[in-house]
């Protein structure tokens, strides 16, 4: 398992500036044969002792490529300072190594790592800090924000979640494809082609990589109709499926640029209007801005949209701390 390096290739210098502030272990959730998938715990160094609430990001990257520590927006680790507050990153496999459905099992084990075997961790590595299993909210941009509407979606946490923050996540999978698809200039299939033909025994399994290593490849399976079947049993890997069986669902963040260059907002758009047909009562903030796909890549709390949106925030998370409310 490889553990997490920060540095100026995976980091704001923000986001550099905060990191020394935190106690940071890593450990391993699963394995899949003798492939260990790691997770990060970040835990500020002021922290007190006892019960303290949970927030769980999870990376982007096309679900292709990315590394759990990369990239941490300086407002998430802002917020979790902020509250004193048990930061959570896990790796997860990636495509096309590993089926999208294979993957989604990979988030399911990690939120049974989280209710069972986090105490114990916690209580090896960190003391009297202690993880409040019902104060939890969850995070993620692009690919993460992806990943965590659909464990909401998908009842993953048994505990249930106080809010899910989703930073300009592939919502409308089958439309996004539908729009590559149709792309005038492709990346060739043999791109992918090639990449599997070259797997080996010790390559078969990955779980992380650095950003922009693998766009091309992302492509290559969206562009020719080979990242995923959304028929029959996987339709529930598109959230506007699994939307409509859903569970109760927690208070929501969207945010997503009109100007997004990689996701359509469309997509966005779509699905906050079905939700709002089949689940009318959920607490909605949706978030439209300006700027380029990550555009909150470098944003501290003092960011006016994003104080407005964690305002919303903060009337569900954290549940434990109302002394330091924003």
């Amino acid at each position: 398992m490889a553990a997490p390096r920060f540095n100026e290739t995976n980091q704001s210098i923000k986001s550099l500036n905060l990191l020394p502030q935190f106690n940071i272990t890593d450990t391993m959730y699963k394995t899949v044969g003798e492939h260990e998938i790691g997770v990060t715990i970040l835990v500020p160094k002021t922290t007190p002792p006892g019960k303290r609430p949970v927030l769980v990001r999870f990376h982007g990257g096309a679900m292709t490529e990315g590394e759990r520590e990369s990239f941490l927006r300086p407002w998430i680790l802002e917020l979790v300072l902020k509250h004193h507050s048990i930061l959570i990153t896990p790796d997860y496999r990636l495509r096309p190594e590993t089926d999208w459905e294979d993957i989604m099992d990979d988030i399911r084990d990690f939120w049974t790592w989280v209710e069972n075997n986090l105490p114990i961790y916690l209580r090896e590595n960190y003391g009297p800090v202690e993880a409040d299993l019902h104060d939890v909210a969850v995070t993620g941009e692009s690919a993460g924000g992806y990943y965590t509407v659909q464990s909401g979606l998908l009842g993953m946490y048994r505990h249930g979640f106080n809010v899910l923050v989703c930073g300009y996540p592939l919502i409308d999978v089958a439309e996004h494809l539908r729009r590559l698809e149709a792309s005038k200039e492709k990346i060739p299939l043999s791109v992918l082609e090639s990449h599997m033909h070259n797997l080996t025994e010790q390559t078969r399994f990955l779980s992380r990589t650095p950003y922009g290593t693998r766009m091309r490849l992302a492509a290559s399976m969206m562009m020719n109709g080979r990242f995923v079947d959304l028929s029959g049993k996987n339709a529930y890997l598109d959230p506007m499926t699994s939307l409509e069986s859903a569970p109760p669902l927690p208070p929501i963040v969207l945010m997503h640029s009109r100007e997004d260059e990689s996701v359509n907002i469309d997509g966005a758009y779509q699905w906050v209007a079905k939700l709002k047909k089949v689940q009318p009562d959920v607490q909605l903030y949706f978030s439209i801005e300006n700027g380029p796909h990550s555009f909150d890549h470098d944003m501290g709390l003092d960011e006016p949209c994003l104080r407005t949106a964690l305002t919303f925030v903060n009337k569900f998370w954290p549940c434990s701390t109302l002394d330091d409310r924003l």
